[in-house]
């Protein structure tokens, strides 16, 4: 492993010897292809000697004089062949070296340009098929072979060194000058040779690195097949079903046309139903045209049936209409709650500055008259009922905020609604019978325990039959009901939560459809209007006497909802003229 992940330096020892291997399997391989070359002559320049065999004894001391005697030494076969043998020495010695310095070219590839993980880097040329590279690697050594056709064709024609009397004297023999193109030969043979231990590189370099058959072209097509037999038999559920039957449909369409009657049939196919899908492209183009300049509404045709959407495209336009109205419901909201906010803080400035405003009045006014005055008990008492209402108002804020953010310690334990109705109502008898009110209380469940926290249920209550003792007409009656609920209870609680996001779907389905659970309903009948929805009449600071004449903060109702909420319960209100019906539902214990 550290040898992988070692650093060479490209200009180092290693990278000079990788070089001079380079360079010396380039001139072997050339002097080896001459080598040969000659080697294949020889027999052509005995036979154009056209002279009279010398005894061999004459031949030998004639080899003794050294090169000028050569071409004495050629005009005997015998003595031929022994030259022949010493030119195929010298091939077998140069191809030695160059055999040798390819396997010093193959131990010192890929030890350079590593990735960080201390694998092979294969650059443009190394990613061609592995198929290419046989293919060229045989190209390059042929052709390096067919630049000695040339060099073979021109020996017996000249005298070259007064080695041998040619049989057909000529310096020209492809129409310019043979050493001209012997040189060009030479020169060719070498690029070709060159090329060929690149290419022969960038082999060992995939080898190496484990990914010649991955970059090969069989290989390649059985990989991608392979992935496409594994996604196709990963096609199983919703839209993918219908992205599998095109795939079959497609199959069979390239089955049909291998027959002039399939063929026919498949043209009649494409006619029929490819510019119905080329309709419907640009149908759902243009819509998303539409929704990205900014028309939300905008709505893209959708073809259904009792299934559904019929096709594929159908439920592509489908979504997208669907992304549309969300990001339309998502900037109305945003609009809302920046109306919300501009209202909460008109609101909560209202509703602190009216006891501050009383309070500095009368302090001013017993500054004035001295606390001599006879009217400055009843400053003080008013004094003292404002400051307890901006502590309420400031505890509410400060409970609503709480309750908002669900940072509030809850302590789930069996409750009897009952008894805690009942409590709640004893408690604030005083403040109901101010407004003559007759409260029935309605019990159709028979064990009405529910889970919940005693404290956040008990402040619930509080809050509902406190809103009921400012707002209610007076002389009238209250209905308390404890009861299961009915479908249609479980449903419209089920509508209100998702609009408020307060539970997602899943433990919403799983409260009101899978778990027994009972329903608290109060109902009262407004003293003023309600011209406003129940939607409105849950914010913050938001009240039914819009003059704002009534001591309440707009806090009781939607501190009830976010209590509840904590303790895994949904909560409701519903305005019908001037009825007024809040819903309480809770796990049953």
């Amino acid at each position: 492993m550290d040898t992988k992940l070692k650093s060479y330096n490209k200009w180092g020892l290693i990278w000079w010897l990788d070089a001079l291997f380079y360079l010396v399997a380039s001139i072997s391989g050339l002097l080896a292809a001459l080598f040969l070359t000659l080697f294949v002559a020889i027999p052509s320049m005995y036979d154009a000697t056209g002279i009279e065999d010398f005894p061999t004894e004459d031949i030998i001391q004639e080899v003794q004089y050294g090169w000028p005697s050569w071409g004495v030494y050629m005009e005997n076969k015998d003595a031929v062949i022994d030259f022949g043998f010493q030119l195929g020495m010298w091939t077998v010695i140069a191809g030695a070296v160059c055999l040798a310095a390819l396997i010093g070219i193959w131990v010192l590839t890929g030890r350079f340009n590593r990735c960080l993980d201390g694998t092979i880097k294969l650059n443009w040329l190394d990613k061609i098929w592995s198929e290419v590279h046989i293919i060229l690697l045989c190209l390059t050594i042929f052709g390096a072979g067919a630049c000695g056709v040339p060099i073979y064709n021109i020996v017996p024609c000249e005298n070259w060194f007064d080695l041998y009397k040619p049989g057909v004297a000529t310096n020209r023999l492809y129409e310019i000058d043979n050493v001209l193109v012997i040189k060009m030969c030479l020169l060719g043979m070498l690029v070709l040779i060159i090329l060929s231990i690149i290419i022969f590189t960038a082999i060992v370099k995939k080898l190496k690195a484990k990914k010649y058959w991955r970059h090969s072209m069989f290989g390649s097509l059985f990989v991608y097949a392979c992935r496409g037999m594994d996604n196709l038999s990963k096609l199983t559920d919703g839209h993918n079903k219908i992205i599998r039957n095109y795939v079959i449909i497609l199959i069979g369409m390239v089955i049909l046309a291998m027959t002039w009657v399939g063929a026919i049939a498949d043209v009649i196919l494409i006619f029929m139903f490819v510019p119905k899908k080329v309709q419907k492209f640009l149908e759902i183009r243009k819509g998303v045209k539409e929704v990205k300049n900014g028309n939300l509404t905008y709505k893209i045709h959708v073809d259904v049936d009792f299934k559904g959407p019929k096709s594929d495209l159908d439920f592509l336009a489908q979504d997208i209409n669907d992304i549309s109205q969300a990001t339309n419901i998502a900037i109305q909201n945003e609009l809302k709650n920046q109306r919300m906010k501009t209202e909460l803080i008109s609101n909560v400035s209202h509703d602190i500055k009216t006891p501050l405003t009383s309070m500095i009045t009368y302090l001013d006014l017993i500054k004035t008259e001295g606390l001599d005055s006879d009217n400055v008990e009843s400053y003080f008492r008013i004094i003292d009922e404002k400051t307890h209402r901006l502590k309420a108002l400031t505890d509410n804020l400060f409970e609503a905020a709480k309750a908002s953010s669900g940072n509030i310690p809850v302590s789930m334990e069996e409750i009897d609604l009952e008894a805690i109705i009942n409590q709640s109502l004893g408690e604030m008898s005083s403040r109901l019978a101010e407004k003559n009110l007759d409260i029935i209380v309605e019990k159709k469940c028979e064990s009405c325990k529910v889970k919940a926290d005693g404290q956040l249920l008990w402040r619930v209550i509080e809050n509902l039959l406190g809103n009921i003792s400012k707002y209610a007409l007076p002389d009238s009656r209250v209905y308390i009901s404890l009861r299961e609920p009915s479908k249609l209870d479980l449903v419209a609680l089920c509508k209100a939560d998702k609009k408020d996001r307060t539970l997602n779907d899943m433990e919403l389905e799983d409260m009101l459809y899978s778990k027994k659970c009972t329903l608290i309903e109060i109902k009262n009948i407004s003293e003023e209007k309600l011209n406003i929805s129940s939607e409105e009449l849950m914010e913050r600071f938001k009240r039914g006497d819009e003059a704002r004449s009534t001591e309440g903060s707009g806090l009781g109702l939607s501190i009830a909802k976010d209590l509840t909420t904590i303790m895994g319960g949904a909560f409701d209100i519903n305005i019908d003229g001037d009825l007024f019906k809040a819903q309480v539902l809770l796990e049953t214990a």
